[in-house]
This record gives structure tokens, C-alpha cells and sequence, in this order.
């Protein structure tokens, strides 16, 4: 006996690129081959009113261009080769959300400064076209904004002690922002944390002998060094050299 039927005897495999998009993003849906090949593929999509056709082509991949919470729903597909359609495909559940799929992490240069110096901050590179990195700051009293650049990284010129706080940043690529990096803590201070040890060729010199002060070198740039003098009235005298 032969039998005719119009049931295709392959069922599409449907997959999807990315099952998480933002909005914005491209929707890729893909159908594995199926043997003896298709003529033609029925989209359909489903947001829980029903199944609605989006679109007929006669390759195994759709495209929708810049989605958006409305495109967020259930997906699947019909093969058909000459007079005969599939059974629907598998389903596959797609979200549309605002999370950027990628978290920076936060570094810095140091987290310990003095006044004057510059904050580093540094965030691991995210991909994507585009990408905006938003730094954020708290002294304690919440978060607040205090730049956005398209480099991952952020300098704070001349740091006074007001700068002193959590440090944090979020990156931004078409309609998805990150959630927050991990928060760095950095200190800014008017206490320099190395402190000179002073020495000297001659602690009981002769008049008209020379007296050699030496300081060990301290790290950094820039580095002035302020002698101090006082006789035994209590007159104070100062000299400073950009040598220890």
C-alpha cells in the first residue's frame, strides 16, 4: 500500500543566536538542515495571544532587526517541500530585557593618594560598538555620576580629600547597561605613607666642620624634602632641596 500524505516527515530544529537580548539587538533564529532540504520556512511567533505568522523565506535563518519588548515571546517554525509542511518546530522563549549581558571589573592604579595626585581607574574592556563606560562615586552618602567616557578608564586630576570614597562603574552598549562593577574603596590624604629616616656624617662636629644631613629617598614624583633647624632658643629655621 502507498500512503500520501502532507506531513513533511522532518521535523525543524529551531535555535536561537542569543535567547537574552536588549533591546535594540538583532534577533537570530536558525533551522539545522533537514534532509532533502526545504522549499520554503514559516515563522511564527507567539506573545500568549496566539500564534501570529512573521514572515516566509526560503532559507533556514530569520533576521528581526532592532528588538523590542514587543518581539519578546515564544518562537517557532513550519519546513515545507513541495506539497508537504512540518510538524512545528520546537519552541524557543525569548526575553527582551535592558541587562547588558557583560559586568566590568573595576581596578585602580592605587588606592591610596595624596592630595594633589591623580585617580586611576581602570574597567575591563567590554565588547560591543559603541560602548559607554559611566563612573560613579559615594563619600557615603549614595551613589552619584561623575563622568562617562568611551575609553575603560577615568582619571580625577589634583584628588583632594573630598574624593576620598567608593568607586564604581556601569558600561552601556546600544540599550543594555551592565549592572555594577565590584566598588573600590580609595583613600586621599594629606599624610604622606613613607616617612624619612634622617642621618648625618658628624653628630658632634667641630666649628667650621661640615655637616652632611642625609634623608633615605622616598618614592614618587616630585619629591621635596623640608629641613628642619632648631636652636636652643626655639628659633625654627626651614630649607627645602629636591634632594634627600
Amino acid at each position: 500500500n502507498i500512503t500520501v500524505t502532507d506531513i513533511l516527515s522532518q521535523t525543524p530544529s529551531l535555535s536561537i543566536a542569543d535567547d537574552e537580548l536588549c533591546e535594540g539587538e538583532m534577533i537570530e533564529l536558525n533551522v539545522a538542515t533537514i534532509p532533502g532540504g526545504a522549499d520554503t520556512y514559516e515563522w511564527y511567533f507567539d506573545d500568549g495571544n496566539g500564534l501570529v505568522l512573521l514572515e516566509t523565506t526560503s532559507v533556514p535563518t530569520l533576521f528581526i532587526d532592532n528588538a523590542t519588548f514587543d518581539d519578546e515571546g515564544v518562537y517557532t517554525v513550519f519546513a515545507s517541500f513541495g506539497g508537504c509542511t512540518s510538524q512545528s518546530s520546537n519552541a524557543i522563549n525569548l526575553e527582551i530585557n535592558n541587562i547588558l549581558d557583560q559586568t566590568p571589573a573595576l581596578s585602580v592604579d592605587t588606592d591610596l593618594l595624596c592630595e594633589g595626585e591623580t585617580i586611576e581607574l581602570n574597567s575591563s574592556a567590554i565588547t560591543g560598538n559603541g560602548v559607554v563606560y559611566e563612573w560613579f562615586f559615594d563619600d557615603g552618602s549614595g551613589w552619584i555620576p561623575i563622568g562617562t567616557t568611551n575609553i575603560p578608564t577615568f582619571f580625577i586630576n589634583d584628588a583632594t580629600l573630598a574624593s576620598t570614597g567608593i568607586y564604581s562603574v556601569t558600561a552601556t552598549v546600544g540599550g543594555c547597561t551592565s549592572n555594577p562593577s565590584n566598588a573600590h574603596d580609595i583613600t586621599v590624604t594629606d599624610v604622606w605613607d613613607e616617612t624619612p629616616n634622617l642621618t648625618v656624617n658628624n653628630d658632634t662636629p667641630c666649628v667650621g666642620d661640615l655637616l652632611e644631613l642625609n634623608s633615605t629617598i622616598i618614592s614618587g614624583s616630585n619629591v621635596s624634602y623640608e629641613w628642619i633647624f632648631e636652636d636652643d632658643n626655639g628659633n625654627i629655621t626651614t630649607t627645602t632641596t629636591q634632594v634627600p
